[in-house]
């Protein structure tokens, strides 16, 4: 970040990397690995009135020229000083020849009405995924080009370019890009908003926040994230998330996130767990619902197959509706969803274990009429064990379940 003048105008570029859910609710089996940039941007200072921007100039850039392109080559700093060159003598950026990986980007970073210019380099010869990545910074000045600004993610790190939009508020346009680290399975982007304060650039994100597999698009003013999912089938199976990154006055962080309605039977029966721990119960009844008469969800049927994993579902589902039933004085309702959980049609059915929870509940909701109790007294067995073994076999993405959860209740979360 040293040598640079006030009053240069910076250009900057980045790579777009082609290996694009996020593992929310249980630990990846996949360390990410963070290495240290070379060359970092400030830590944000405090949000400070910007100073009045100089008039409109004439153009400092020189004008187009009829150069020839410059010679590709694998080795980065090699080429860093061919386009240089190239530009320097009046070459079109957008006559370049860019790789897959690479990307250009042209707008006013600074304020002072004159676009930057910025590129994104890659190692063609190199087989490493992501390759060996740089981002330059070319700056109009006097007629002439500039390259004070160089940025290398560091080893085994990559580059995605997104783009340049005014997130911070401050009138001018904020460069925005991600590093990408991939591990075995996934690659993982780490976005960050670099804003001009005068004579160097902060990154207006503080906070690690990664995602495996994004698409990005700035929108009013924001970030918006949508992460594919993990890319190991340990995960299980995921849902898109879309996260917001906006401007909170003095950081640009995460100001809301949604998670894809469900398309597997699972995921139902999950978030009808949430909406239940979370006391939404018409909510819930009818997430549980539909993990019964839904047609459009399917299995994953990772674990079990796709015919045991729809009988163990649709056992749960009924299940569930029992206990919530129970749980909201709905007695009549209750006894019915028992009903149809008992008794089960044979000892090695999925809906076995779950038949032997529901007679359990029942005795004790029908002796005592408290339904946390009935909950306690239910999972007290050893079929429990069945039916978290089952629950906790779509992977590490997905919430991990124990005994207690089995049974859930207004306050009880799965993990």
């Amino acid at each position: 970040m040293k040598g640079l003048r006030a009053g240069l105008v910076l250009c900057l570029l980045s790579v777009t990397l082609g290996c694009s859910l996020l593992d929310l609710l249980g630990p990846s089996s996949e360390p990410v690995v963070i290495i240290d940039p070379t060359m970092t941007p400030s830590p944000a200072p405090p949000t400070e009135t910007p100073a009045p921007l100089p008039p409109p100039t004439a153009a400092a850039c020189p004008p187009y020229q009829d150069v020839a392109l410059p010679t590709r080559t694998a080795d980065l700093d090699a080429y860093t000083d061919l386009l240089r060159d190239f530009l320097h003598r009046g070459g079109d950026p957008g006559r370049l020849v860019l790789e897959p990986l690479e990307g250009l980007l042209r707008g006013d970073l600074i304020g002072d009405y004159v676009p930057e210019i910025v590129l994104s380099i890659v190692d063609t010869e190199s087989l490493q995924v992501p390759p060996p990545s740089r981002m330059l910074i070319f700056t109009c000045d006097g007629g002439g080009i500039l390259s004070p600004y160089q940025y290398d993610p560091g080893e085994w790190m990559g580059l995605e370019l997104i783009g340049i939009q005014d997130l911070t508020g401050d009138g001018q346009g904020d460069l925005v890009f991600s590093d990408v680290n991939c591990g075995a399975h996934t690659c993982w982007h780490t976005p960050h908003v670099w804003s001009w304060t005068g004579n160097d650039f902060t990154d207006a994100i503080t906070a690690p926040f990664q995602y495996p597999y994004p698409a990005f698009e700035l929108r009013d003013a924001a970030l918006v994230v949508v992460s594919g999912g993990i890319g190991s089938a340990g995960a299980g199976p995921q849902r898109s998330i879309t996260t917001t990154l906006s401007w909170k006055g003095d950081l640009v962080t995460a100001t809301a996130e949604s998670v894809a309605p469900p398309a597997f039977r699972y995921h139902a029966l999950v978030d009808g767990d949430l909406a239940f721990g979370a006391g939404e119960f018409d909510a819930a009844q009818a997430l549980y619902q539909r993990v019964l008469d839904d047609a459009s969800l399917t299995e994953w049927g990772g674990w079990s197959g796709e015919d045991a994993e729809r009988s163990w579902l649709r056992a749960l589902g009924q299940w569930r509706l029992m206990v919530l039933s129970a749980y909201r004085s709905m007695e009549v309702d209750a006894e019915s969803y028992y009903g149809a959980l008992v008794p089960a049609p044979d000892s090695t059915a999925p809906e076995a274990a779950v038949s032997a929870l529901a007679e359990r509940y029942w005795r004790s909701y029908e002796r005592d009429g408290d339904p946390v109790d009935a909950c306690a007294y239910a999972v007290d067995t050893e079929e429990v064990v069945e039916v978290t073994i089952f629950l906790n076999g779509f992977g590490y993405a997905n919430p991990w379940y124990e005994a207690p959860d089995i049974c859930p209740y207004h306050g009880a979360l799965p993990r």
